[in-house]
């Protein structure tokens, strides 16, 4: 698959950042790095969307809702190495999902590292994935994970599949 423009453009900002040296320290500080987290976005940045916020679990959504009523949610889980997020990037991509779909968005912004174990992050991802199926069914929701959000997409299929529970229509893993 050939690369686009946008996506050297985002390594070198990356590296010109200096994010990835921020994730090699031993030990990371990760309450450096989560100064760049943007837990709620910009007022203006989704224009002709209602947006909301509310809890399942510990998880913390933004729901965003195209001007229309939608019939399909996106379940977003961003990166972070387990530690941050959202970051910026995270917003920019779902602003021109947003703008390009009609989708209704959920942005998770799940427990993090180290404060929370694996497994109790895992178990806010179930229950998120638990409560969108108590209004979407299991064919119009899509998830996405990105990075670290893609390892814990995967992780929660695999339970659902083990567990012989409703697994999602589409699934879209964006790893690094």
């Amino acid at each position: 698959m050939k690369k686009s423009i946008t996506y050297y453009l985002t390594l070198l900002v990356i590296k010109l950042k200096g994010v990835k040296k921020e994730f090699n320290k031993d030990p990371i500080d990760y309450l450096k790095i989560r100064k760049e987290n943007v837990i709620h976005p910009k007022n203006n940045l989704f224009k002709n969307r209602k947006t909301r916020n509310f809890k399942v679990d510990k998880t913390s959504i933004t729901e965003i809702k195209p001007a229309h009523s939608s019939d399909k949610l996106l379940l977003f889980i961003h990166g972070g190495a387990f530690i941050s997020g959202p970051a910026k990037h995270h917003w920019d991509s779902l602003q021109e999902i947003s703008k390009q779909t009609n989708l209704t968005i959920w942005m998770c912004n799940y427990p993090k590292a180290p404060e929370h174990k694996i497994l109790e992050i895992s178990k806010n991802i179930d229950a998120v994935y638990e409560h969108a199926l108590k209004t979407y069914s299991e064919d119009q929701i899509t998830l996405i994970g990105d990075s670290v959000g893609g390892t814990l997409v995967a992780a929660l299929t695999q339970r659902l599949i083990r567990y012989k529970k409703i697994v999602p229509k589409k699934s879209f893993l964006f790893l690094q």
